[in-house]
């Protein structure tokens, strides 16, 4: 099976590579929530089980594909943070999480300027640990750099949900929007852009043609999804009466 249409469509495989490991991973990471274990067994435990899973995603390079490289670790935390309660957002943790961000930051641009002067096997900083990984799946600069975006992210918006200001408790909407379809944007927006290259690519550049082609990336794969769920609703309840 080809995943070629368009550039971002090689994470499908992953995907679904990823999806058919959910279950188990699921399981092992609610058996280590929900068992009756003492809190320092459990972090541990915890400790040893995502040390073993980064370590199987990595061996795995060059080998086999079936379990994604990093990607393997990356699901696991999604899973892991969708079954814990989160902590209240508060000063302290914004600047724990502002200083992994910065040093994300410079760990990346690092990587991307070695990029950029043409060498595609960088391991040199924080990357020593991991040399066969690079851009996608990603290495331990990018995840660091995404983990700190996410987490100060987090905070901010958390912040904002809290104020008495109802203008401010609304400014985390758009990107709520944004997160809910954003595998459904990271998929076809090169493919918009390329589309809207046949039209408009002689276009001098301008706000007007800033606003069709992000415009048109962000919007259109939200609509798709959105009535390609309402559709699929309306459907099962016909069937189902």
């Amino acid at each position: 099976m080809d995943f070629s249409a368009s550039g971002p469509f090689y994470f499908i495989e992953y995907y679904i590579m990823l999806t058919l490991w959910a279950p188990l991973l699921y399981s092992a990471i609610k058996y280590l929530i929900y068992k009756g274990i003492q809190k320092k067994y459990k972090v541990l435990l915890g400790i040893i089980l995502y040390v073993c899973i980064w370590g199987v995603g990595y061996w795995s390079i060059g080998r086999m594909n079936v379990f994604g490289q990093s990607y393997f670790f990356v699901y696991s935390v999604g899973l892991l943070i969708g079954q814990i309660e989160l902590p209240k957002a508060k000063r302290i943790y914004f600047v724990m999480a502002f200083f992994i961000l910065i040093v994300g930051t410079v760990s990346m641009a690092r990587f991307y300027g070695a990029r950029v002067a043409g060498i595609y096997d960088y391991a040199e900083g924080l990357n020593f640990l991991t040399p066969k990984l690079q851009m996608n799946p990603p290495n331990i600069s990018i995840l660091l750099y995404s983990f700190g975006v996410i987490v100060v992210a987090y905070i901010v918006f958390e912040m904002c949900n809290q104020s008495s200001f109802r203008w401010i408790n609304t400014i985390g909407y758009p990107f709520m929007v944004l997160g809910k379809y954003s595998m459904d944007i990271f998929l076809w927006h090169l493919y918009i852009q390329s589309s809207l290259n046949v039209y408009f690519l002689a276009m001098e550049k301008s706000i007007l043609k800033w606003s069709i082609y992000y415009g048109s990336m962000f919007t259109i794969p939200i609509v798709v999804r959105f009535l390609y769920n309402e559709g699929k609703k309306k459907i099962y309840s016909i069937l189902k009466a």
